[in-house]
């Protein structure tokens, strides 16, 4: 597992990534009150199996942090202030880079707790 991170809107996202530069694109998704680590068995197999596995924190959790004390924190206000929300699957740079290659496979894969 090797941690990065990348500017994506107002967000510098930090994310946990395994497997080679060139497998096939997979984003492992979470949410409260999960991180990275909930993938910590999962992730190594997908790579095996030639995934590139990208794992983010998300928004409020971990490394990743706004760029800008001025971004609004709340959901509802981005729209009508005219700020630009951050949206994992339509900023991703590595994903928009595996769409350019129109990579033959990919996945977006995510859990939900049956507590939450």
């Amino acid at each position: 597992m090797n941690l990065k991170s990348v500017s994506a809107g107002c967000l510098e996202v930090a994310f946990a990534e395994y497997g080679a530069a060139d497998g096939w694109p997979c984003i492992l998704g979470q949410g409260f009150p999960y991180d990275v680590h909930a993938y910590a068995e999962t992730a190594p197999i997908l790579a095996a199996a030639g995934g590139r596995i990208i794992v983010p924190y998300l928004r409020g959790y971990g490394p990743t942090r706004f760029l800008s004390a001025e971004t609004p924190r709340s959901g509802e206000s981005g729209p009508k202030s005219g700020h630009r929300q951050f949206s994992m699957h339509a900023r991703w740079p590595d994903v928009e880079r595996q769409r350019a290659r129109r990579a033959e496979r990919g996945a977006l894969l995510g859990f939900r707790s049956a507590e939450h």
